[in-house]
Parts: C-alpha cells; structure tokens; sequence
C-alpha cells in the first residue's frame, strides 16, 4: 500500500510535467508556426505584385510551411510523450525538499523489479517505507513541476497573437487572401483594377475554337491597355493571348475578349488587367463524349441456393464483366464512366434465328433481343442494372448518354452465357483404425488411416465421406447392396443387386461438439462410437458467402438392420461382401432436376473373428515396422 500511494502521487508529478511540457511546447508552436505563414505571405505578396506568382512557387511555399508546422510540432511536443521514471521524479522531490534524505528515492529504487536486495532486511524496507510515506503526506507532488513554464509560454504566446491580430486588423481582405494562398486557396490578391470572367463556366465541343470574354471595372480604366490571358489545357503547358477591348456593357463596365484555339481537354484560364486579376481560374469544359471507364459484373444465385440472412440473393463476382451463369440465375451490372451522365442502358443480344454462317469462322450474327434501363445513381458517373440470364441471349451491350445527348461510341460488349450447374464432388476417406482407441496428440491422423479393413458378420460399417459443391449441399444418402456368394459356386459373386437407399440425418454443430473436422467427418469433441451422418458447413460470412459448399459426416451403418428391396431383413454371411457409396444432392428437397452426385463404391468382405484377428495382428506388426524403421532414419539424420 505504500509504494502503491507513492506511485500514485508520483503519477501525478508526471501527469502535471507532461501537462507544462504540452503547454510550453505549444506555445513555442505557435509563435514559429505564425512566423512561417508570415514569410510566406510576405514572399508571396512582393513576387505578385509583379506577376502571378507561378504555381509552383506557392506549392513550394505550402510545402516548406507545411513542413516547418510538422517538424516544429514535432520536436516542440516530443518531450511531452517521454514518460519521466519513478526515479527521476523521487529525485525532483527531494531535491525540492532535502529533508526527505533520500528516503524516496531508496524505497522506489528498492521496489524495482530488477533490484537486488540482497543481505537488506525487510524489516528495514518496511521501516524506510513508512518513514517516506510519513514524511511525504504533506508534500503535494505535483507542485515541485516547474510551473515557471505557464509564465514564459505567455510571454512568447500574447505577442504573438497580438502581433497577428493586429495586422489582420489592419488589411483584413489583404492578409485573409494571402494566408488563404498559402493553403491551396486559388483566389487573387485585391487589386485597384476589379477583373472577372463573363461567363465562368462554359461548355464547348472538342476542336471548335472558343472565345473568352470578362468584364472591367475601374475608375480611371485607359481602354487602349491590353491585358493578358493565361490558357492551360489540363496537364498541358500554360499558353498566353493578348486581352483586347471588345465593347461596352450595359452598365458601364468594358468587356474584353480573346479567342482561344480548340482543344480536346478543359481549359483553366485566367487574366490579369493593369493590376486587376480573374480571382479565381475560370473552367472551359472540353465535352467529349461519355465513355464507360470501369464496368463490373456479378451473378445472383438462384434462391434455392439459398439467402442471406438479410434475405438477398447471393452475389458471384464476374471477369471482366463478361456473365456466366446456371439457370435461375439474374446478371447485376455496374458501370463507371469519365464523366456525369443523364442516361445509360443494356441493350441484350442473342443470335439471328435467319441466319446462316457461309464459314465456319463467320463470327455470329446478333439481333436485339430487349432494353433494361439502368438505374444512374445521383452523381451520375455509376449505374447499375439487372437481368435475368436467358438461353437465347449471348451478349450484351452497355450504353451511356450525357446531359448533352451524346452517346458512348463505341458501346462496350460483354458475353451472357448459361451453363449447367455443376455437380457436387463426394469422395469417401480412409477408415481409421485405432489400436489404441483413442488418437495421440502428436502423431498424425494419417498414421491411422487403413485400407482393406475386413468386416466381421453383425459389426457395423463406419463410412467417413467428405462432400463440396459450389452451389451448396441439400442432402446426403447412404447407398448400399450385398454381393452373396453361392454355396458351392468357388467363390463367384451373383449378380449384382440395386442400391437399397438409406437417407442421412443432417446434424447440426454446436460450441459443445466443437469443430467439425473434415478428415474424420465428424466434430472435434464426437466420440469415435458417435455417428454424424451429414454435416454442411455453415458460412463464415453469411451476409456475403454462399455457406453449405462443404461438408462430410461419419455414417455408421448396422449391418444387422440391412435390409433388402422388399424391406425384408438380410441374413449375411461369411464370404459375403457389402458395396456401398454416398449419394448427394444439390438440393435441400432432394429435387433431382438439379444436380446429383455420387462417391465411388467401395467393398468390404464380411470374415469370422479369426480372420479380423489375423488382419488385425498383421496391421500392428506392419505399423510397428514402419515406425522402427521412421525411428532408425530420423537418428540417421539427426546429427
């Protein structure tokens, strides 16, 4: 409790030096940082007066200012976040009160982490300890800070704000434009000649030549002058026409004008004069027509493969905007153009029924097929449609047009394909077999996975299965039939008898089964006795991924309840085998007009117990092998 009240006032000590630090670093931040900003300007007005200063003179100046602000801030304020050690406070403490004798600092240097107190007497730590504490209870901590800081940071901070005010003061439209320059602001410093656009704004076809007019206002205005007007093509060098008298307004004022060559890209421009400049740059937008920049496109699932919960339709990503999709499925296109636009639509295709290729190399000929508007989102450089994919249309084409009426030429084309949905893939895994009965934590699961395991008459089959689909698993079902063999027939098989089916019972997971585990088909805490028949994994993410696309199970099967066709209990027999395989549909209801998928057949041979035993010895003396001979090999490399 002691050390813990010390620290705490300590705490405080170092809490009142970072809050001096921060107001004493600034405060010296201020002051440099207005002297800054006032160079700037001062550089920036006296390069004006003579000519604009050029744009790369004021990005430098921005630059230097902003570096000089980060720097300066940085350094000023960097002793604020060095954290002060208990040390070094103790000793701030008794230096400002010597009576202490060094009793602080002993007992905060004897709490250390890393002190060595060794041959000290706890007895003593504690008398040493209570003696601080007791002479420290009327000492406030935070007041041995130098608070002398509060007084020189106004000392340097009051002028400067004075200083600065009263020069705004002076000239507020002046310094409000300079300081505005030196953050990027286009704007013209205030002159005796008032300059601007008549038309700020205009809009021009590619290649026509284009006239830009201002008005003059003055009080003593010599219309013989010629001013100078500044043109600069987007990402092109700056050109200069000379600014003639035109006419009179109507209120006075005179208009001049120049003509600009034509261009394809915008033009800023700007013109000075006398002392009179355009405040800011004025736009001559260079119309070309709209073009589709970016187009993105994406398949809705059918609903049978599922929602998300939100209850949308699941999304699959296209490439490069070209559609392929299963049947049911709808195409959500996206597009972006370079520039805003009134209208944009689809235009779907799909071949002429009257026409006849002369070549098998004859590109096919396409007709309309149908029109879906699309919808323009409000800053009109997107939009976005959907269709539903049919079999008679092959393509598609995007069209835009702008406030303007002109089209995008040529229209972007993009492929529609409907494909089959494909089939779930099911493979059976190897049995494990545990000799054992239970896995070890540091020897892999393949270490006991077999192949060939016989059956005895009346055990159970244990099938592990693993399934994947790309548009989800609905079901799963285990197929089985028994080959007999013939009394006296040398062991010939009879002819094979059909599948006798046995649905699979969809188990759910859950945070006391854990995981599922795909290699033994079942979850990570299912006793190895415990069957799951079929398990679908759920998404991670069902707001934006299809779930259900893997899954698996562990299906025990008891031999004793086999059945035959007509539901009549089967008698098997040493010598017979059992041929079985796991079916899965696509579709939750077992709908067979979506796809469905089968594993490969296996067979097991039904023994007595003595040819289990017999296979079951040979399996232990092959593993023991195998692991005598890993162990002589790994002491061969070891070194």
């Amino acid at each position: 409790m002691i050390l813990q009240n010390l620290r705490r006032r300590l705490g405080q000590l170092r809490s009142r030096e970072r809050q001096l630090r921060a107001f004493w670093g600034l405060s010296r931040w201020v002051v440099v940082a207005l002297a800054a900003l006032a160079a700037a300007c001062l550089i920036d007005y006296g390069i004006d007066r003579l000519s604009e200063t050029p744009r790369a003179v004021r990005w430098t100046l921005s630059g230097l200012l902003g570096v000089v602000a980060v720097v300066g801030l940085a350094k000023l304020l960097r002793p604020t976040f060095t954290r002060l050690p208990d040390d070094q406070l103790a000793l701030w403490v008794e230096d400002k009160h010597p009576q202490l004798q060094h009793r602080l600092i002993t007992v905060v240097q004897m709490h250390r982490d890393d002190a060595d107190l060794r041959g000290v007497s706890t007895k003593l730590v504690e008398v040493v300890g209570e003696e601080a504490k007791r002479q420290t209870d009327s000492i406030p901590f935070a007041s041995v800070a130098d608070h002398s800081r509060l007084k020189r940071g106004m000392v340097w901070l009051v002028p400067a704000l004075l200083i600065a005010g009263g020069i705004f003061a002076w000239k507020p439209a002046l310094i409000g434009s300079l300081v505005a320059r030196q953050f990027g602001a286009d704007i013209e410093v205030p002159r005796r000649v008032r300059l601007e656009p008549l038309h700020a704004a205009l809009v021009r076809p590619s290649g026509e030549r284009v006239t830009l007019e201002f008005k003059v206002q003055a009080a003593d205005l010599d219309i013989d002058e010629l001013g100078t007007l500044w043109v600069r093509p987007v990402n092109q060098p700056t050109d200069a026409y000379e600014l003639k008298f035109d006419r009179k307004a109507d209120d006075g004022s005179a208009i001049y004008s120049a003509e600009v060559v034509g261009a394809t890209v915008d033009l800023d421009y700007w013109a000075r004069v006398d002392d009179g400049r355009t405040k800011n740059a004025g736009r001559v937008t260079i119309v070309p027509r709209p073009a589709v920049n970016e187009q993105h496109a994406k398949v809705l699932l059918p609903s049978y493969c599922g929602l998300t919960p939100s209850g949308r339709r699941y999304e699959v990503p296209q490439s490069q905007g070209d559609v392929v999709g299963i049947p049911g499925s709808s195409a959500a296109i996206t597009i972006k153009t370079q520039k805003p636009i009134k209208k944009a639509w689809l235009q779907l295709l799909g071949p002429d029924a009257k026409w006849s290729p002369r070549s098998p190399d004859e590109a096919v000929l396409e007709t309309d097929r149908r029109v879906v508007e699309m919808t323009v989102d409000k800053d009109g450089t997107s939009a976005a449609g959907m269709f539903d994919l049919k079999a008679d249309e092959t393509s598609f084409r995007i069209h835009v047009e702008d406030e303007f009426g002109f089209r995008n030429q040529p229209a972007p084309r993009r492929s529609v394909r409907l494909i089959p949905e494909e089939s779930p893939q099911v493979t059976l895994l190897k049995d494990l077999y545990l000799p054992s009965g239970k896995l070890s934590a540091d020897v892999p699961l393949e270490d006991f996975e077999v192949d060939g395991m016989p059956l005895v008459v009346g055990w159970p089959v244990r099938v592990i299965y693993y399934a994947s689909g790309p548009y989800g698993l609905g079901q799963a079902w285990f197929l089985y039939r028994i080959q007999r063999v013939s009394e006296g027939s040398s062991g010939e098989a009879v002819e094979e008898e059909k599948w006798i089916r046995v649905p699979m019972v969809e188990v759910k997971g859950s945070e006391k089964t854990g995981p599922f585990d795909f290699r033994r088909g079942a979850f990570l805490y299912s006793p190895e006795s415990q069957p799951v028949d079929f398990f679908a994994a759920p998404s991670n993410d069902p707001e934006k991924t299809l779930g259900r696309t893997q899954g698996g199970g562990r299906y025990i099967f008891h031999t004793k309840k086999a059945i035959d066709l007509k539901g009549q209990p089967l008698s098997i027999k040493e010598g017979d085998r059992i041929e079985y395989c796991v079916e899965v549909f696509a579709d939750k209801n077992g709908d067979r007009s979506r796809p469905v998928a089968r594993s490969e057949v296996r067979t097991q041979l039904f023994v007595d117990l003595a040819a289990w035993m017999k296979w079951e010895r040979e399996v232990r003396s092959e593993e023991t092998r195998i692991r005598q001979i890993d162990a002589k090999q790994r002491g061969l490399y070891s070194d």
